[in-house]
């Protein structure tokens, strides 16, 4: 080390006469380098997740890099170690470890059913579901079914539980089953003057059913004419049905269609009319 510009001082400076100066040597250690290097949180997004940072010298230059040890992509992350090892010979090597904290991101679960639907007797099951998120999130599960069998209003649902990397999340949707036509109609009679007729009400009685669905039943019907009674005038007679007994009737629009009963009088003499020729 060579010593330049060196110059008295003190009181007594005057009285001396600086004449030379003896070469020495010094000592210079290895500088500690400034390593800006921390930890972080990130919410899951299916990518890797690695350390991050670098060191620097004295004057604020960069030195070299910073080698870290792994990543993490899951949650919930883990620790990461680093390695700095200086190349110039002036720093100190340095390491450490950081801690990478993965949060658990987001679903979307999504419930869509398709409305109005049609009566049939059984369960409807009209939704589709989608569950989403990040990463390689993309599920189909199939709804859970509320009120999905009879008309009026039905909810088609799903929940998700979640999983290592995604929060749970739920939806419900609902859709219409509308009901369906039925058609009962009084079967036509005959009978003889002065006789009384005796309906048969119950299925599979003097009436027909059209339009019935899975296990639906029509158990008995109300009939009625004034051709039915023994003192009913001869030709034909409404046969008035109503009040349909069963299973499943409401959800049925229901047609009533009445019959004729014709009333004969079979026993009525004959008139023979006789021509001269």
């Amino acid at each position: 080390v060579t010593l330049t510009g060196a110059s008295l001082g003190g009181a007594d400076a005057g009285n001396y006469l600086l004449a030379s100066v003896d070469t020495t040597t010094a000592d210079i250690t290895e500088a500690v380098p400034t390593c800006n290097i921390t930890g972080y949180t990130v919410t899951y997004n299916g990518n890797n997740h690695e350390g991050s940072g670098s060191c620097t010298g004295v004057s604020g230059e960069e030195l070299a890099p910073v080698d870290f040890d792994g990543f993490y992509k899951n949650v919930p992350g883990g620790t990461v170690t680093w390695e700095f090892t200086d190349t110039t010979g002036n720093y100190n090597d340095a390491s450490g470890s950081l801690e990478i904290v993965i949060e658990k991101a987001p679903s979307e679960t999504t419930v869509t059913c398709v409305s109005p639907q049609t009566y049939t007797g059984s369960p409807i099951e009209a939704c589709s579901v989608t569950v989403t998120g990040a990463g390689d999130l993309n599920l189909t599960p199939g709804a859970g079914y509320a009120d999905n069998t009879d008309t009026g209003t039905a909810t088609g649902s799903y929940t998700y539980a979640g999983d290592d990397n995604h929060l749970g999340s739920s939806d419900s949707d609902t859709f219409e089953i509308e009901m369906i036509a039925l058609s009962l109609t009084a079967s036509p009679q005959t009978k003889e003057l002065g006789d009384t007729f005796v309906f048969d009400m119950t299925t599979p009685g003097d009436f027909s059913v059209l339009g019935l669905v899975g296990s639906d039943t029509v158990t008995s019907v109300t009939l009625s004419s004034t051709g039915a009674d023994s003192g009913a005038a001869v030709g034909p007679h409404a046969i008035l049905i109503s009040d349909a007994v069963g299973t499943g009737l409401a959800n049925y629009t229901i047609t009533y269609n009445p019959g004729t009963m014709t009333v004969e009088d079979t026993t009525a003499p004959t008139a023979t009319v006789e021509y001269d020729i």
